[in-house]
């Protein structure tokens, strides 16, 4: 799961869905939920199919677990009024309007993701490197160390990207 992402923008022509769809791709096999992973394998097949999928798409499915979690995502108890800028020409005062914010704000939630997933797969990946040892498996014990040497790179690539100290 190669990030690259230091030179990493959304393209012009690409949704932000699309472009955070094409960079969890690899990711889907580890998503902890299977619900979520269901969810964005079908999101990801409309967009190959040219279909544009929209809240109500998820809101209204057939499945009622999928249904439920739409819902349950789209609500919020917290909205930013309108009625601050209309009214008393007040913005927010310590970051940008939210739709000005959009693309910072997805490319710091797709970086948090792939930090999470490396995380966990270095620690599944640190078991298997006890288990091999206990067990005295060498060539298995050298590639499962090659691998958690690859994945501690990535995951501090994505760490110092987003400022976070990993210990």
């Amino acid at each position: 799961m190669e990030t690259g992402f230091s030179t990493k923008v959304i393209p012009k022509k690409t949704s932000i869905a699309q472009f955070i769809l094409s960079e969890i791709q690899e990711a889907l096999p580890f998503f902890d939920n299977a619900l979520y992973a269901k969810i964005a394998t079908e999101y990801g097949v409309a967009i190959a199919e040219g279909k544009k999928l929209n809240t109500d798409h998820f809101v209204r499915h057939t499945d009622q677990k999928i249904a439920a979690l739409a819902i349950e995502l789209c609500s919020s108890p917290y909205e930013y009024s309108e009625n601050w800028q209309k009214m008393w020409d007040i913005r927010l005062q310590t970051q940008p309007m939210p739709d000005e914010n959009e693309q910072q704000d997805a490319m710091q939630a797709l970086y948090r993701f792939l930090l999470r997933k490396y995380q966990k797969m270095s620690e599944e990946n640190l078991k298997q490197i006890k288990s091999f040892q206990a067990d005295g498996d060498e060539d298995s014990l050298i590639k499962h160390l090659h691998v958690q040497s690859m994945l501690a790179e990535q995951r501090n690539k994505i760490a110092t990207k987003l400022n976070t100290v990993i210990l």
